[in-house]
């Protein structure tokens, strides 16, 4: 008891709590609501007088800015007096506050009374209409009859009209009270009780209208999910005929409501439906989209569980007939649009345009997400692996050993093309978006336009784009997609004759805008010489160049090791990454490195944490752009190294003649490709003279061994 202070927000009295103090409210606001309603307590308020004591109060108390109160016992009427009289001096204010308080109280009451009324009435003129209304969504009606059996609101009669008559005329005449009231503290405390009795009636009114209130959401909580779900299909369906293939000045169609459009397409219904359209616009409400408090990191998962169910429910419905598939749906499963509002308007109609002005690649090599998952449906192209590196009927097999699935389900599954596109979905498409989009905590799928300040026109991924790169860096790393083979051909006497093929990656783009290329596999499955799958987002907002030249970096030392096997780093079978381990192990000891330079790998090991696949990878950049050009950054044991096994092209190497610094290494490789020429050149010959086919091979290695 006595002087206490609440902070902003604090909870004063809690719903359930027992009534056993009175709060004379000395400075600040405490509140407290019911439905749509709020009363709010300030100074010379008396908090408490709606309850009697001993009992629980109905609602809860905050303070709505920092407060104080003076907290009196209150165990019956009497403590009403008692308080009244030991503050004898503002005895007269404390009674016109009660006053007011006691008809805000019963006008708060009424008004929640006819809020629920009106809730009751709305949704018995809805389902009047629902019959019509689910039809016209394509939905299933249901049984509502609950609904329409459940009663009306009543209000008892918390003030007989002559008391209510009384207060508000006691509230007119409050000035020329304010002496009455001054006659006596009695006075005073007599005009409080009674309000305080009649107050204690109007909240058993107010118990009874929430008790209603809660009750009747209850009993129509299944029908007001079907509405919404229902407003969400008709809005999916624009069935507005003003607005039906509306198009905007240049020919574009208005699109409106994508939300629920490509929501109502996915077949999520119910209350996974609504959450899920409560998540998208709690994100768009957000101050800070890029925030990471708790709730905005929560925010963000619940968003990214809603895209991963969304993207495979469209993507399975789009393949039963792509033909049928709105715009909308389209640009959702190639771009990650979601709403126009969180995309923008010149985004939406970017999107709209490239969509419907894409034009495969002729070459096959570069895939949007949406062309690549399509071929892994129809059977065209296989499952990538998953993070453990197990392959599509890898799992399958894992699963019939833990006894999961049995042999005859493992086949019909590796037959089954939502199978196969579900396990690409999970896997390689789930963590491959997040790994594109770059910003990993504050990843979320879905696209917005806070996530690129450029116009997307500028950062579209064209397939043109991205091969146009890979081409200038292979034709300066001139292995780097050639993979070893043998040839065999006892008819014309060669045996185990080993030359390269050019296997050029896979390209996938995935559908956000973000700011990294990453590597996913290396070959497919277990053969050697199988594309690898790069992935890469489809409007990407950093160089291009620059990513595509670490990505090619990365994939040479994944290559390798996967080539070289348990032998990866062991010197006796020489490799790029065994000469590259054993130089950034013993770099200490390298006399071929001057002081400087251990003092610069020692930083590159520490900006890398160590990791030697990053070592070499910003070893490789620099590799490319710099050394190439005759600017020699690189030390000279890394350098060797790259030449060894990363050399140039004819095109680079010329540039490099004149620089004594690689010389030694050009006269070495010189000397051995020159060997290689005139090895192919001879076997050619000797082909030719015998008038035997010289397979187009050999003609195509020498031309390699020349460029």
């Amino acid at each position: 008891m006595g002087l206490v202070s609440y902070k902003k927000g604090q909870i004063v009295h809690k719903l359930g709590e027992e009534v056993q103090t009175l709060e004379l409210v000395l400075q600040g606001r405490i509140s407290t609501s019911f439905g749509s309603q709020s009363l709010l307590f300030s100074k010379g308020d008396l908090l408490g007088l709606s309850e009697k004591a001993g009992s629980f109060y109905t609602m809860t108390f905050v303070a709505e800015e920092d407060t104080t109160v003076y907290s009196y016992p209150y165990e019956d009427e009497e403590s009403i007096v008692s308080l009244i009289r030991n503050n004898g001096k503002i005895s007269p204010t404390l009674a016109i506050a009660k006053v007011r308080n006691t008809l805000n109280y019963y006008y708060s009451c009424d008004a929640y009374y006819e809020e629920l009324s009106g809730e009751y009435n709305a949704v018995q003129n809805v389902l009047s209409e629902y019959p019509i209304l689910s039809k016209r969504a394509g939905r299933d009606s249901i049984d509502f009859s609950s609904v329409s059996e459940f009663d009306a609101p009543e209000l008892s009669e918390s003030l007989k009209p002559w008391q209510l008559d009384a207060i508000e005329a006691l509230r007119e005449n409050e000035q020329k009270l304010m002496v009455t009231y001054s006659l006596s503290p009695a006075i005073a405390a007599g005009a409080v009780l009674e309000l305080s009795i009649l107050d204690q009636s109007i909240t058993k009114s107010i118990g009874e209208l929430m008790a209603y209130q809660s009750a009747f959401h209850q009993a129509t909580a299944a029908f007001q999910t079907e509405m919404e779900v229902i407003s969400v299909y008709l809005n999916s369906k624009k069935t507005d005929t003003e607005d039906a293939g509306e198009d905007n000045s240049d020919g574009m169609p208005l699109l409106e409501n994508a939300i629920d459009t490509i929501l109502a397409f996915t077949g999520i219904s119910g209350n996974r439906l609504l959450e899920i359209r409560k998540f998208i616009e709690a994100y768009k409400a957000l101050d800070n989209r890029h925030g990471t408090t708790d709730d905005e990191r929560r925010l963000r998962k619940s968003l990214t569980d809603a895209f991963m169910e969304m993207y495979t429910k469209a993507f399975l419905r789009d393949q039963i007939d792509p033909k049928q598939t709105p715009d909308e749906v389209k640009m959702f499963l190639w771009f990650g649009f979601i709403d126009e509002e969180l995309a923008g308007a010149k985004n939406t109609e970017t999107m709209y345009r490239i969509l419907h002005s894409y034009k495969p690649d002729p070459e096959g090599r570069v895939y949007s997400i949406y062309e690549w998952l399509t071929m892994v449906y129809r059977g065209i192209k296989q499952p990538s692996k998953d993070e453990f590196g197990n392959d599509f009927e890898g799992s399958l097999r894992e699963a019939v050993t833990h006894g999961d699935i049995t042999e005859a389900e493992m086949a019909k599954r590796l037959k089954n093309p939502e199978d196969r596109a579900r396990f690409e979905i999970e896997n390689m498409f789930r963590l491959g978006n997040r790994m594109t989009f770059g910003r990993i905590t504050t990843y979320q799928p879905f696209f917005d336009a806070e996530n690129t300040g450029m116009s997307l026109e500028k950062i579209f991924l064209s397939h043109e784009r991205v091969n146009a790169v890979i081409d200038r860096i292979k034709g300066i790393d001139k292995y780097l997609f050639r993979r070893e083979r043998v040839y065999y051909d006892d008819t014309i006497g060669i045996k185990n004759l080993n030359y390269y093929v050019e296997v050029l990656p896979t390209m996938i783009l995935f559908p956000n805008a973000g700011e990294r290329a990453g590597l996913w596999q290396e070959i497919e499955g277990k053969r050697r010489d199988s594309s690898a799958r790069m992935l890469l987002p489809i409007f990407m907002t950093e160089n291009l160049d620059k990513a595509l030249v670490s990505l090619c970096g990365e994939f040479r030392w994944e290559i390798t090791k996967t080539e070289q096997g348990v032998h990866w780093n062991d010197l006796r079978d020489p490799s790029l990454t065994a000469e590259y381990a054993d130089y950034i192990q013993y770099y200490r000891k390298n006399r071929d490195l001057d002081q400087q330079a251990k003092e610069k790998v020692k930083k590159q090991i520490a900006r890398s944490a160590g990791n030697l696949r990053r070592i070499f990878t910003s070893d490789y950049v620099v590799y490319i752009y710099s050394e190439s050009n005759g600017s020699p950054l690189l030390n000279k044991v890394s350098r060797r190294i790259l030449f060894t096994y990363a050399p140039f092209s004819k095109k680079s190497r010329d540039k490099l003649k004149s620089i004594a610094l690689y010389k030694e290494s050009l006269n070495r490789f010189e000397n051995k490709n020159g060997e290689a020429i005139h090895l192919w050149q001879n076997i050619i010959r000797k082909l030719e003279h015998q008038d035997q086919t010289v397979p187009p091979e050999f003609y195509e290695q020498v031309e390699f061994l020349e460029s």
